[in-house]
C-alpha cells in the first residue's frame, strides 16, 4: 500500500528518510526514475541513504508492471518520483490510484533555465505547471512543501500567480512589437504606465489599484521619448513589472492606495524598474540586429523567392524571438519572484525606517521631474506659462478632477482654434487685396 507520495528532484535523502517518515507510515520506498534505475552507481546511492528500509528504485515500465502488487501488499510504502511529469503520468495516465493518498507533496525542484521561482528551492517549468494542474483536475491536492512546518502552499494559489506572470510577460511583449498594430497601439499605448495599469489591474484582480499605480507612475514618463532609439527607461518594464510590484508592495505595507506614501513607492519602484528595463530594451536591439542581418542578405542577393519568403520571417516572426528573450521571460520570472521580493522587502525596510523615508522622498520629487521635463518641451514662449498654470489652479483651487480638467481644455482648444483661423483668414484676405491692387496697377500700365 501508499502512505504517501512525494516529487522531489533528490528522491531519497536526510530529510525524506528522517523527518517525514516521522510524520507518515513508511517501512519502504518505492523511487520511481528511469535514469536511476538503470545507472547502478545511482541506485546503489539511493539504496544506501535509507539502510533500515525497503528501498526499490525502478523503471517507468517496472513500476506500471508491478503497481498493483504494491496496493495489494501490506508494506507502507513512499511514492517517490523525480519530476513532476513522472508523478502525473503514473497518477494521471496510468490512472494509478495510491490507496487513500489524495495529497502529492511537492519537495526540491532546483533552480534551471526557464522555470519560474515560486519558492526557496522550489523552481517549476510551464510545463511542470500543467503536469500540477492535471493531477488537480483528477482530484490531487498539489501542496509545495520541503518540510510540513514550511509549506509554502497548494497549487491553486501558485496558478493564479503563474498564469497572471505569463499574462504580464505576453502583454509586455505586445507592448513593444510592431505587429501589434505600430507603434501606436503597441508603444505608445499599451506600453503607457496610464494604460498599462489598467491592464494589470485587470490581469491582477485589482483594478482600482492597477489604475491608481499607473496614474502614479505615468507621470513620471509623461515625457519621455526616445530619439534615435536612446533609452533613458524602458516604459514597457515599468508597466509590466514595475505596476504589478508597486501594487504588492502597497498592499503589503498596508498603504492606503489614494495616500501620497502610496504614490511616491509607486513612482519610486517605477523608477528602479524603468532603469533595469534599460538592459532588456537594449538585449532586445541587439538580437534584432541579428534578425536585420538575415533580411539585408536575402536582399543582397536579387533573388524575389528568397526576399518574400525571409522579409516577413524577419518582420513579424523572428523579433518574438527578441521579446520572449527580454520580455516575455523577464516579466514572467520577475513577476513571479515579486511577493517573496516585496516581503523580504517588509521585514527588511520597515515603514519607518530609514530606508523606507529616502525611498518616499524620491519618490515624491520624480513626478516633478517628469512635469519639468514636459515643460522644457511644449513651452515656446513666455506666454505658454499661463495656459500651464491655469492647469494647477483648476485643480489645487477650483477642485477639477482631471476629467473636468481635460473638457475645460477643450474648450480654450477651440477657442485659440477659432482665433488662430481669424487670424489665418485676415493674412490671406489681406494678401487677395494686395494681389488685386497690383493687377490694377498692371491695367493702368
Amino acid at each position: 500500500m501508499i502512505s504517501f507520495v512525494r516529487i522531489d528532484d533528490r528522491m531519497i535523502h536526510g530529510q525524506t528518510v528522517t523527518r517525514w517518515a516521522l510524520e507518515y507510515p513508511c517501512d519502504g520506498i518505492i523511487a520511481v526514475n528511469d535514469v536511476a534505475a538503470s545507472n547502478p552507481v545511482l541506485k546503489s546511492a539511493y539504496k544506501g541513504a535509507a539502510p533500515d528500509k525497503k528501498i526499490f528504485v525502478w523503471t517507468m515500465d517496472h513500476f506500471q508492471e508491478s503497481m498493483e502488487k504494491v496496493l495489494a501488499s501490506k508494506t507502507r510504502y513512499f511514492l517517490i518520483t523525480k519530476s513532476p511529469l513522472d508523478m502525473k503520468h503514473i497518477l494521471v495516465d496510468l490512472q494509478f490510484k495510491p490507496s487513500d493518498v489524495k495529497r502529492v507533496i511537492v519537495g526540491p525542484c532546483n533552480d534551471r533555465p526557464g522555470t519560474v521561482k515560486l519558492g526557496n528551492n522550489q523552481s517549476i517549468t510551464a510545463e511542470e505547471a500543467q503536469a500540477f494542474e492535471d493531477m488537480t483536475k483528477a482530484g490531487y491536492t498539489v501542496e509545495f512543501a520541503l518540510l510540513k512546518e514550511t509549506s509554502i502552499g497548494e497549487w491553486p494559489k501558485f496558478r493564479g500567480q503563474f498564469f497572471q506572470a505569463i499574462l504580464l510577460g505576453l502583454f509586455a511583449c505586445l507592448a513593444s512589437l510592431p505587429g501589434m498594430g505600430g507603434t501606436t497601439i503597441g508603444n505608445y499605448t499599451l506600453g503607457r504606465p496610464l494604460v498599462g495599469g489598467l491592464v494589470v489591474g485587470l490581469i491582477m484582480g485589482n483594478l482600482q489599484l492597477g489604475i491608481i499605480v499607473g496614474a502614479a507612475i505615468q507621470v513620471v514618463y509623461i515625457a519621455l521619448v526616445t530619439p534615435g532609439g536612446t533609452v533613458s527607461a524602458d516604459v514597457r518594464a515599468v508597466t509590466y513589472i514595475g505596476i504589478p510590484l508597486s501594487m504588492l508592495a502597497i498592499q503589503a505595507q498596508g498603504l492606503d492606495p489614494m495616500s501620497t506614501e502610496a504614490a511616491s513607492l509607486a513612482a519610486a519602484l517605477g523608477a528602479a524598474v524603468g532603469t533595469l528595463g534599460t538592459v532588456l530594451f537594449y538585449g532586445t536591439a541587439t538580437m534584432n540586429l541579428i534578425w536585420q542581418g538575415i533580411g539585408w542578405k536575402a536582399m543582397e542577393t536579387g533573388k524575389w523567392d528568397q526576399i518574400k519568403k525571409t522579409i516577413p520571417m524577419v518582420e513579424t516572426v523572428l523579433p518574438w524571438v527578441s521579446h520572449i528573450c527580454f520580455s516575455f521571460i523577464p516579466t514572467v520570472i520577475i513577476c513571479m519572484a515579486g511577493a517573496p521580493m516585496v516581503e523580504l522587502m517588509k521585514q527588511y525596510l520597515p515603514m519607518d525606517g530609514y530606508a523606507m523615508k529616502v525611498l518616499f522622498t524620491v519618490g515624491s520629487l520624480l513626478p516633478a521631474v517628469g512635469v519639468g521635463i514636459l515643460c522644457k518641451q511644449v513651452i515656446t514662449k513666455p506666454l505658454d506659462w499661463v495656459t500651464f498654470a491655469f492647469g494647477f489652479i483648476l485643480a489645487a483651487v477650483m477642485g477639477c478632477n482631471l476629467i473636468a480638467s481635460a473638457i475645460i481644455a477643450v474648450f480654450f482648444a477651440l477657442i485659440n482654434f477659432e482665433l488662430q483661423s481669424l487670424k489665418s483668414g485676415k493674412h490671406a484676405l489681406a494678401a487677395a487685396s494686395a494681389a488685386d491692387v497690383d493687377d490694377e496697377e498692371e491695367e493702368d500700365i
